[in-house]
């Protein structure tokens, strides 16, 4: 039990630092146990199960193109996963000299087809959930399939360019599902429910809510702004989009002006632009716990999602005749092709 209300004594009791002792001597007890794919940043070798070549396989494309991805890119552990699972196991002992058309084409459409994996326990093993027969379910299933593919084919032209096979024409003409992307237009917040949800919201929360709808950053990107990434005279703040690892900035609204200038005002520059009400730093978790609450209380349906507040505010923007363009840099975007995706039509 916390301490919460009695005074700890070590045994049954236990204060935040006699927690984390146990905590990290059950850790330690049990680390020999735990999975591996949970620690693949601590183990050198990816896919120690693909055999060596020769032949040159599918597995062994994969375990190379996995290991260039870890040292190169982001987001290596749902890469690590997805490519085990899809791909490693189901193709990984083909050579690349066998594998046609028909053959990719016929897996490609088996991830649609297949039973969807929901879960995954060292303890009951891979559980399924039915195959998808509502249409926008079995959308969502095609987009998924189609980012697998992109995988696959990123795989083996990297073993096509390096000189592992000599033709691309196994995979170069196998098509992703169509209109996958095409989800139904997500509804913005409206007035009314903008002011329920700040009303309802605690008022750390509520600056956190009122910096995303004002202008328009992922709530990553809130979460580590700086004090000193606001710049009074160009009424614009600085961004450092850890999705997309770029750097720009965004114009602010005569709202949004002085909303940043209140917040910043009188603060160190390099102290966190949005801190809880406790002094600490916010976490995506504690941010959505919040806005769960909020939306809760406000009678909002469905919960507003952080990313609806990016929404919301690229939606208003272009109800009110804001050039497309403009709204992509606003974003943090290079180009329209996601905006004219969902936006245009506002």
């Amino acid at each position: 039990m916390a301490d919460d209300d009695c005074k700890a004594d070590g045994v049954k009791i236990l204060d935040f630092n006699q927690a984390l002792a146990a905590a990290e001597t059950w850790f330690a007890a049990n680390e020999a146990d735990a999975a591996p794919d949970r620690k693949i940043h601590e183990y050198p070798e990816v896919y120690p199960e693909v055999k060596p070549p020769p032949p040159y396989t599918v597995g062994t494309a994969a375990k190379h193109y996995v290991e260039w991805h870890r040292l190169h890119r982001r987001g290596i552990y749902a890469v690590y996963s997805a490519v085990r699972r899809h791909i490693v196991e189901p193709l990984g002992d083909i050579p690349l000299s066998e594998l046609t058309p028909s053959l990719i084409q016929s897996w490609f459409e088996n991830l649609v087809t297949t039973p969807p994996i929901i879960g995954t326990s060292r303890y009951t093993g891979r559980t399924f959930g039915p195959v998808p027969t509502d249409p926008e379910k079995l959308r969502k299933r095609k987009r998924t399939a189609n980012g697998i593919l992109r995988h696959l084919k990123s795989i083996l032209n990297r073993a096509y360019e390096y000189g592992f096979v000599d033709s691309n024409w196994a995979w170069a003409n196998v098509r992703p599902f169509k209109n996958a992307n095409r989800k139904p237009p997500e509804a913005c917040l409206e007035k009314q429910q903008i002011v329920a949800l700040l009303q309802s919201a605690r008022e750390d929360a509520r600056d956190l809510i009122s910096g995303g709808l004002l202008s328009g950053c992922r709530a990553g990107d809130l979460m580590k702004m700086r004090v000193g990434d606001y710049y009074s005279e160009l009424k614009r703040v600085r961004v450092h989009a850890g999705k997309t690892q770029n750097l720009f900035h965004v114009a602010l609204s005569v709202e949004g002006d002085k909303f940043f200038k209140r917040l910043t005002n009188g603060r160190s520059s390099k102290e966190l632009m949005f801190l809880r009400e406790n002094g600490r730093a916010w976490s995506y978790y504690h941010f959505r716990v919040q806005l769960t609450k909020a939306s809760e209380k406000a009678n909002i349906k469905p919960e507003v999602t952080p990313h609806k507040l990016r929404h919301t505010f690229a939606s208003k923007a272009a109800m009110a005749g804001i050039p497309l363009k403009v709204i992509a840099s606003q974003l943090g975007h290079k180009t329209t092709a996601m905006v004219d995706r969902y936006y245009a039509h506002l």
